[in-house]
C-alpha cells in the first residue's frame, strides 16, 4: 500500500508572499516579498520524497535607506520622515539660505535615496530701481535678508506706498515699489479748527476748507487748493477770537 506523501504546511511570514499551498511530492511553492523588502534564502522548495522541503522557508527583510548624518552643504537640513521603501526626507535650509533644487528625496526599492540632493544657496533680493520721480537712499546689484531700501520722492512728488522697503527670507520684497505722484502733501493741523478732508496726500486740483470752534474766527484763507507741482493756493489759517478779527 502506497502512502501518499506530504511536506509541512508552509507557516506565513511577514511580508512573505507564498506562491502557493500544495504540498505534496514533488510539488513546487515560490516565494516573494511585499514592496519594500529583500527575500532572504531561497525564490523556490520542492517537496521530497521524505516528506521534507527542500531548503528552508525563507523569510522577508525590510529594506531601508541609510541614515544621513555627514552631509556636504553645511546649511542644507534634513527632516527624515520614514527610511522604509517610499518613505521620504525633507529638505530645508538655514535662515538666509533658499533650497537649490528638489525639497524632498524617496526611499527608493534599492535601498537608496533618489537623487540628486538639493543645495543650498544664499538668499538676495535683486536691486529694485527707482520709481519714476524718485530714488533710493542706497543703490546696490543685491540685497541679503533684513536689509532695506529707503525710497524717496523728488521735489513737488509725494510717495504712495512704503517707504522702506525690507528684503524677506524668500528673496522678495516685503512690498511692492511705491510710486512718486505729484500731489500736494497734508498741509498742518489747525489749532482750534477742523478741515473738510485730513488725507496723507492731495491730488492736483483737489480743494480743502477750514473751519472754527465755536467763538472763534477764521484768519487767512479759509480754502485751499492743490495747484501744479503740489504746492497749496495759501498758507493754512488760524482760529482766533473774535476780538483779535476786529482789531485787525
Amino acid at each position: 500500500m502506497n502512502i501518499a506523501v506530504h511536506c509541512p504546511s508552509i507557516p506565513s511570514k511577514r511580508s512573505l508572499i507564498i506562491g502557493s499551498q500544495n504540498t505534496k511530492l514533488n510539488s513546487r511553492v515560490k516565494f516573494s516579498c511585499a514592496r519594500g523588502n529583500n527575500l532572504i534564502g531561497t525564490t523556490e522548495i520542492v517537496c521530497l520524497p521524505s516528506g521534507n522541503w527542500s531548503d528552508p522557508i525563507p523569510t522577508c527583510e525590510i529594506i531601508e535607506c541609510e541614515k544621513i548624518d555627514n552631509l556636504t552643504d553645511p546649511n542644507l537640513r534634513i527632516a527624515t520622515l520614514s527610511r522604509q521603501v517610499g518613505g521620504e526626507i525633507m529638505f530645508s535650509c538655514m535662515q538666509g539660505f533658499g533650497l537649490d533644487g528638489p525639497t524632498h528625496s524617496t526611499c527608493l526599492p534599492t535601498g537608496e535615496w533618489e537623487q540628486p540632493f538639493p543645495t543650498c544657496a544664499a538668499v538676495t533680493c535683486p536691486w529694485p530701481g527707482d520709481p519714476p520721480h524718485g530714488y533710493a537712499a542706497v543703490s546696490q546689484n543685491s540685497y541679503r535678508p533684513g536689509e532695506h531700501v529707503s525710497i524717496s520722492c523728488e521735489p513737488y512728488y509725494v510717495l504712495d506706498g512704503q517707504p522702506k522697503l525690507v528684503c524677506g527670507d524668500n528673496g522678495e520684497w516685503s512690498a511692492p515699489m511705491p510710486i512718486c505722484v505729484q500731489a500736494c502733501p497734508y498741509p498742518g493741523t489747525v489749532i482750534r479748527g477742523r478741515m473738510s478732508t485730513v488725507k496723507f496726500y492731495y491730488a492736483i486740483g483737489d480743494v480743502i476748507t477750514f473751519s472754527c470752534d465755536e467763538n472763534l474766527k477764521i484768519k487767512g484763507a479759509s480754502v485751499l487748493r492743490c495747484l501744479k507741482y503740489g504746492k497749496w493756493s495759501n498758507s493754512i489759517p488760524t482760529c482766533v477770537s473774535r476780538n483779535e478779527t476786529q482789531r485787525t
